[in-house]
């Protein structure tokens, strides 16, 4: 019975397509609208955490928390920021990169 098991838990381990995967464009035109989203998530999750931060810690000075209390706020404060930026982000990333080719950089 562990010999099924296991062979299962080895068979999920494999990524599929993992032998075929692109390389990383030099270029975000020559980048898939998957690896756009990706690196709008992380761009605009990394900015709204720091703006959460920032903004978590003028809080917590404005309501006189105490000094052991800033880290408590300050790190679910950066992990609701991250993870709303990374959604916004890789939404509107894609659209605004096109926007920006359309529009902008015509040559």
């Amino acid at each position: 019975m562990k010999a099924p098991i296991r062979m299962a838990l080895l068979a999920s381990l494999v990524l599929p397509g993992a032998a075929d995967a692109q390389s990383i464009p030099a270029q975000p035109e020559n980048m898939s609208a998957l690896q756009l989203q990706g690196v709008a998530c992380i761009l605009t999750g990394a900015a709204t955490a720091a703006g959460a931060v920032f903004y978590s810690g003028t809080l917590a000075a404005a309501a006189s928390a105490l000094d052991w209390t800033i880290p408590l706020l300050v790190i679910p404060a950066a992990a609701g920021g991250y993870a709303v930026g990374c959604t916004v982000g890789s939404i509107t990333g894609p659209g605004a990169h096109w926007l920006y080719l359309r529009f902008i950089a015509q040559p």
